[in-house]
């Protein structure tokens, strides 16, 4: 707006000799060539980015009539109308490039005509070749004793008709986002608005009206260029954006729907599978139970029974997403608290109070300490375990440490190929130090959510 406005008042007050027509030159050629140069950069825009800096090109070779008579004059010449030619051409292109209709290529039919139709009118006008006219038709009144002027009047008159008839319909069959592009719709009407101003102006007003007009109409139009780029950016980098941010929820509902589709998958295969197992397990050490004598075997019968039947609910809440209930309710140091007490191995755990943590984080941590407890029990052949939780320097820091054979391998089982990506996804970083003999210590370290402490229950 304040290259704009600063165009308008230069223009309208300059005088006959001024440098108004090399400073419009510079300001258009510089306002299309800059904004195609943008729009190239972005695969959609790339055709509109050309003509956009095919326009700015156009403009700049204008200022060859400055030049002494000779080919440079005579280049400005066949020229002259190409801006007009090359801006029709890119406000007919759709945002996203597709299929033109008829009316749309109709359009473009007359514009690239428009230059073999304004020659000879140019040559025949009463037009100052450093006037910043658009399409620079000739005022004379007395245009209508020549078919060649009348021809070209025409010309722009359909053209700009055209024009317009294009862009109220693309408004009005817009969809979504592309009829935020009101902005770019409206600035091309007004250009063509203009264009026709421009042709009906000698018909319909007095000579000395037109005279008076020419110059504040001449800057109008150099305004609406020059706002015009900027606009056109604008309005498709809009939309663009849009695409982009519905495609990705799209994707995001796509991968919603299939994880949901997977995790009933799995739990359909859990509750037919391993959950019957289970089941008929859990049924065949209660009837063991029944036949026991010896009290000590009855409790470890019973406890056997327990274990089974929070082990089938783990695999509930596991089938449907979620961790363990504990660390849900209250939090991972009671979640931690929970699995040192059901480890076959004496677990010692050292938790500090932590910040609340997103329920990723948590998980991550819950089930590395998890794997962990179990390959110890299965693998390690260890007397003791002692598990530490802290917090240092802004990270969450667990480690887990047996005094068992050690000599345990990443990425050779023993699940540590699964805590290592647990530790990845959550953001963090995990390490392993077990040499033979003596012991396995696992180490994971994830950034820290915030600062709100949390005590042991």
């Amino acid at each position: 707006m304040g290259i704009a406005s600063g165009t308008l008042m230069v223009v309208i007050g300059s005088g006959p000799n001024g440098t108004t027509f090399p400073a419009t030159v510079l300001v258009l050629g510089w306002s299309f060539a800059g904004c195609g140069v943008v729009l190239i950069q972005q695969p959609p825009g790339r055709r509109i980015g050309m003509l956009f800096l095919l326009t700015g090109v156009a403009w700049t070779l204008r200022g060859l009539l400055f030049l002494p008579p000779g080919i440079a004059q005579t280049v400005a010449t066949m020229v002259h109308a190409l801006p007009v030619t090359f801006l029709v051409h890119a406000v007919i292109l759709s945002p996203g490039g597709e299929r033109r209709d008829l009316l749309g290529r109709g359009t473009l039919v007359l514009a690239w005509l428009l230059p073999f139709t304004l020659a000879p009118d140019y040559i025949l006008g009463d037009r100052d070749p450093s006037e910043p006219c658009m399409t620079c038709l000739s005022l004379d009144p007395g245009m209508f004793t020549s078919p060649v002027r009348i021809i070209a009047h025409l010309h722009v008159a359909l053209l700009a008709g055209a024009l317009l008839w294009v862009v109220v319909r693309r408004w009005h069959r817009g969809r979504g986002s592309e009829r935020f592009l009101w902005s770019m719709n409206g600035m091309a009407s007004i250009i063509a608005l203009h264009m026709a101003l421009e042709t009906v102006a000698p018909a319909v007003l007095p000579p000395n009206l037109v005279q008076a007009a020419r110059l504040p109409f001449n800057a109008l139009g150099v305004t609406f260029l020059v706002m015009l780029p900027p606009v056109v950016v604008a309005g498709l980098l809009y939309v663009w954006l849009d695409h982009a941010s519905r495609e990705r929820d799209h994707l995001r509902r796509d991968a919603h729907a299939r994880t949901a589709a997977a995790l009933h998958a799995i739990q359909r295969d859990l509750h037919d599978g391993a959950q019957l197992r289970m089941l008929k397990a859990a049924i065949a050490v209660r009837l063991a139970r029944t036949n026991a004598a010896e009290p000590a075997v009855v409790r470890s019968l019973d406890t056997a029974v327990e274990e089974l039947r929070e082990a089938m609910e783990d695999l509930r809440r596991l089938a449907a997403g979620n961790a363990s209930e504990v660390l849900r309710l209250r939090g991972l140091p009671a979640a931690l608290e929970r699995l040192a007490t059901g480890s076959p191995v004496p677990v010692t755990l050292y938790c500090e109070p932590m910040p609340d943590l997103s329920p990723d984080v948590g998980q991550a941590i819950y089930y590395v300490v998890s794997e962990a407890l179990t390959n110890v029990a299965r693998h390690a052949q260890a007397q003791s375990v002692l598990v530490t939780c802290r917090v240092t320097g802004g990270n969450l820091v667990v480690e887990i440490s047996d005094d068992g054979i050690g000599n345990a391998v990443p990425g050779e089982g023993h699940g540590m190929g699964g805590m290592a990506q647990r530790a990845k996804l959550a953001g963090g970083e995990f390490e392993l130090s077990s040499p033979p003999g003596g012991g396995t210590t696992v180490r994971v370290v994830i950034p820290c959510v915030s600062s709100s402490p949390t005590t042991l229950r």
